[in-house]
């Protein structure tokens, strides 16, 4: 037999294969009436609906995940989704029955799914991955998640499953009288389509009244002059018109078919400008309560344009101060930002680009619209600039010399759209009433030299995102959030050669979920006063790193030599990072502390997988006493992880 005849024959059977699996997989997904998700007791919009498969409840991932305060990129050629949430990171590969949490494998009851180009994934593995509480409302098919319970369920727990298709669910009977899975006939009393879900009272001709709930899986139609019915918009209906609904046992409508409906004439939108075209501006209004949303833009030439906002809008938001950003909600925009939007000819957002500066630092003059740091740095007040403090607006007059604060500036134009003051506080305090993040700093009490470590620790809302700046010298230094300790926040600086500051303000930044930003400085300010580059060390020879050689690629798991004063004792750490579709995925190996043999030799091994495949990795190694302090510049070399 020929080789192109048997590669036909096998992939004929490959095909009828897949059609069995797809046609198996249609069969086992159960019909059911329309499946609502809440996070945090508000409805979210999906742009692919929750479905049940074998029993299962499978949502999408990203939109869940994002919403949950995860970003989340998608790696094309592995079939992978790549996830992470405060310390938390998550690997995901479509089809598997196993998931990578934190780099530790983790099985998934049913394999994770791409349908329509969304990733579905079980219900419950939201609760394992996410440490969030998740819950099934059999009575109204509605998944309730709540991101601020820590903890994942008892492993003991049983799966997340649903009711079988066409159970009558137990639930609270509906405030109306409501019919049993039937249709009813009558007239449009009241509809409300500004809320979610949508609300239509109808009155049937004995004079009952009923009211439905109205969600995206309902059927809206009309019968047209063929006879055939056509799908018409929920805002076409009006007080008035005959209609026929049929609902499930909860109330929630499944079907709509207007009786006596006359199409809404409305003039035809007008093309938006710059349609298929990126527009780029600042903007002006934002708002995240309604469905679809809705973004303002001022343009270069002054012209105002308005966006909606829907579930398939791609929102990505970065700050250009630390070059982090991913994906991001609506509410995280603010009016000054500066923004790049590509629409469609009907004013739909497709995509948002929004990229904001914050700068912290201590106020030495204020007036005419300006603000001087003492660092050196001057920025313009942008029209409409907030000032706050403990999240409440304050005179402009409170921007006095030696106040802290922290601005939020549009990296296009340079002005100041938000300034927050911040408070220092005491030490040993933890958080206040108002949010205000209680903030420490080790080592303290002495002057820090090239090669120690400053740690930052912060107390605040958990899972929120976390930065520290160091007056006049660093700003933006990502923090991270611990795993077993939701709302405390860990961020790391290497006092490097040349280094130098006195009394600077260790400033913390933290963003809670629900967008607002809060920050606090440490109690007592830090000095520094680190060798210049090419300079001999302060304290003693630093150590030289052997293995692996810098650019050399290396493998897990992944072991570091060298050498160094006999009996010394060496601090090795060993970071990752990669750039995935934009976005920057990095992470620590882990750091260990080794002792030189009487040779000075020393070895370190790590065997901690990061979750992406071929990062760049960055090896330090210092010398420390007992304490933890260094007593060495740092030795370093980047290497890539095969």
């Amino acid at each position: 037999m020929r080789v192109d005849a048997r590669m036909q024959m096998l992939a004929a059977a490959v095909a009828a294969a897949v059609t069995v699996g797809l046609t198996s997989a249609a069969a086992a997904q159960t019909a059911a009436p329309y499946i609502k998700v809440v996070v945090d007791g508000s409805p979210i919009y999906l742009d692919s609906p929750p479905m049940l498969l074998n029993g299962r409840v499978l949502v999408p991932l990203r939109g869940v995940f994002e919403r949950l305060g995860a970003t989340v990129v998608w790696d094309p050629r592995a079939q992978a989704v790549l996830a992470q949430r405060g310390a938390t990171s998550i690997a995901l590969t479509i089809g598997s029955s196993q998931a990578a949490v934190n780099g530790q494998a983790q099985p998934i009851d049913t394999p994770a799914l791409l349908v329509a180009g969304h990733t579905m994934v079980p219900l419950r593995f939201i609760s394992q991955a996410l440490g969030a509480a998740v819950g099934w409302d059999a009575a109204t098919y509605t998944v309730q998640i709540d991101s601020q319970t820590a903890g994942a369920p008892p492993s003991g727990a049983p799966p997340m499953t649903a009711p079988p298709a066409g159970a009558a669910p137990a639930g609270v009977p509906p405030s109306a009288p409501q019919p049993a899975a039937q249709t009813i006939a009558g007239t449009i009393t009241q509809l409300n389509a500004a809320a979610y879900p949508a609300q239509i009272t109808v009155q049937v001709p004995n004079g009952t009244v009923y009211t439905f709930r109205i969600v995206s899986g309902t059927t809206i139609t009309r019968v047209t002059g063929t006879g055939s019915n056509a799908p018409i918009p929920l805002s076409d209906l009006r007080a008035g018109d005959g209609v026929a609904v049929t609902a499930d046992p909860s109330g929630t409508a499944q079907s709509i078919q207007a009786l006596n409906y006359a199409p809404v004439q409305a003039p035809p939108p007008a093309a938006t400008p710059g349609a298929g075209q990126p527009v780029a501006g600042i903007v002006t209004q934002v708002n995240a309560s309604s469905y679809p949303g809705q973004l303002s833009v001022q343009t270069a030439t002054g012209t105002e344009v308005a966006y909606r906002i829907v579930s398939g809008t791609v929102i990505t938001r970065t700050n250009t101060t630390t070059g982090y950003g991913g994906p991001a909600p609506l509410t995280s925009i603010e009016p000054g930002d500066a923004v790049t939007v590509l629409a469609d000819p009907s004013g739909t957002a497709q995509s948002i680009q929004v990229s904001f500066a914050e700068v912290t630092g201590v106020v030495a003059a204020a007036g005419n619209n300006q603000i001087a740091l003492q660092d050196g740095q001057t920025f313009l007040l942008g029209p409409g600039a907030q000032v706050t403090q403990g999240g409440q607006p304050v005179p402009l007059a409170a921007l006095q010399p030696g106040t802290a604060v922290t601005l939020r500036v549009n990296p296009a134009t340079g002005q100041v759209s938000r300034v927050l003051l911040r408070q220092a506080s005491a030490p040993g305090t933890v958080p206040t009433a108002s949010g205000a993040p209680a903030v420490s700093v080790t080592p303290a009490g002495r002057r820090l030299a090239a090669g120690d470590v400053m740690t930052v620790t912060a107390t605040g809302p958990p899972h929120g995102t976390a930065t520290f700046s160091i007056t006049g010298l660093r700003s933006g230094l990502p923090m991270i959030e611990t795993s077993n300790q939701p709302g405390l926040y860990v961020g790391n600086y290497a006092v490097q050669p040349g280094d130098a500051a006195v009394n600077a303000n260790v400033t913390v930044s933290i963003t809670a979920p629900n967008g607002q930003l809060l920050t606090a400085a440490a109690p007592a300010p830090v000095s520094i006063a680190a060798a210049p580059a090419g300079s001999p060390p302060a304290y003693g020879p630093a150590p030289v790193i052997t293995s692996p050689a810098p650019g050399k690629s290396v493998s897990m798991p992944l072991t570091v030599t060298g050498v160094a004063p006999a009996g010394s004792l060496v601090r090795v750490t060993a970071d990752y990072s990669k750039d995935v579709i934009g976005f920057n995925w990095h992470g620590s190996l882990g750091t260990q502390t080794v002792k030189a043999d009487p040779a000075g030799n020393w070895s370190a091994t790590f065997t901690q997988k990061p979750p992406v495949g071929g990062p760049s990795v960055k090896i330090i190694a210092v010398v420390v006493d007992q304490t933890g302090a260094a007593l060495s510049v740092p030795a370093i070399v980047s290497t890539t992880l095969q």
